[in-house]
């Protein structure tokens, strides 16, 4: 419990909105914990990018945006400031795919989401039909990974569910699912970025898009490389480099001042900062500065981005 308080109020004191506006998202969560936690309703809100959203005791994301206007508060305004309409955003272990309204809805962008979990696609599902994006969402329901062989994930609508190879009989709530390879569904003719965060399965999804990474079309990757890795024998280090071979550079981004920086990766000796988060991977620096540039303001609560 002092744990949960403690990372609250880190929140509070780091993330941009709840930065200026404490007693507003106070209040939100406030709302939420009445009307989700002790009444056991789901309630909708509007959000200012113009989605629906459905919050929902449990439902980490969901919440998060009600609260903060976005959850990966980076990562997401990245996407939302580089692609355009009818371009395409990958985002491989969508999770409940809040990530990936708020990119259909902000830009009208196509969006290939890949889910493994049973119980978060159908979440993801009922946010598509609520905001209408049938014709710009697709939801793959298996895991990106190297081979077409089948898997296991635990049937949860957790964030941190991971994949388990070979057999998982003796685990609880696992469901059977299908790998898939993400060339064998994404269109690389199509200007596009790409989102990965499995949970340290990174490297054997980065093998089944060999043909993706090295199609120029691909302009930018934001990935999550930790060291949960090396639950699959593979190191943050390794799945760096592996990216980084075809032509990628790692920058960060400021999106209140669409500043773009480019830096290098961090010695492992110094904790690997910049591995405790996803780290965004550019194919064009020049490029990437034009298009975050140029992007349309959005409001979000009293910030303009």
């Amino acid at each position: 419990m002092l744990d949960r308080f403690r990372r609250r109020l880190e929140v509070l004191r780091n993330q941009p909105v709840a930065r200026r506006q404490p007693i507003k998202v106070l209040v939100r969560f406030a709302n939420a914990e009445i009307i989700n936690a002790w009444l056991r309703y789901p309630f909708i809100v509007s959000h200012e990018f113009g989605a629906l959203l459905i919050v929902e005791k449990g439902h980490h994301a969901t919440r998060s945006h009600y609260f903060f206007g976005l959850q990966d508060f980076v990562d997401e305004l990245f996407a939302i400031h580089y692609l355009r309409e009818d371009e395409l955003f990958i985002d491989v272990g969508a999770n409940l795919g809040i990530f990936s309204i708020m990119v259909a809805a902000a830009t009208r962008a196509r969006v290939i989401a890949v889910e493994p979990s049973p119980s978060s696609s159908r979440v993801f599902k009922r946010h598509i039909a609520l905001n209408n994006l049938m014709d710009r969402i697709t939801v793959v329901e298996a895991c990106a990974g190297d081979s077409n062989v089948a898997a296991f994930i635990k049937n949860t609508v957790d964030m941190d569910n991971f994949i388990v190879l070979g057999s998982a009989d003796s685990q609880p709530d696992m469901a059977k699912i299908p790998m898939i390879r993400i060339d064998d569904v994404v269109d690389s003719t199509i200007p596009s970025v790409m989102k990965m965060d499995v949970e340290g399965f990174e490297m054997q999804a980065l093998k089944g898009a060999t043909r993706f990474l090295n199609s120029q079309n691909l302009h930018a990757i934001t990935v999550e490389i930790s060291d949960l890795s090396n639950r699959f024998g593979v190191s943050p280090e390794e799945t760096h480099k592996f990216i980084t071979s075809f032509g990628f550079t790692t920058v960060t981004y400021d999106p209140l001042t669409r500043a773009l920086s480019a830096v290098a990766p961090p010695d492992r000796s110094q904790k690997m900062t910049l591995y405790n988060y996803k780290t965004i991977y550019v194919r064009s620096f020049d490029e990437a500065r034009r298009r975050l540039s140029s992007a349309p303001r959005r409001r979000l609560h009293t910030l303009a981005i």
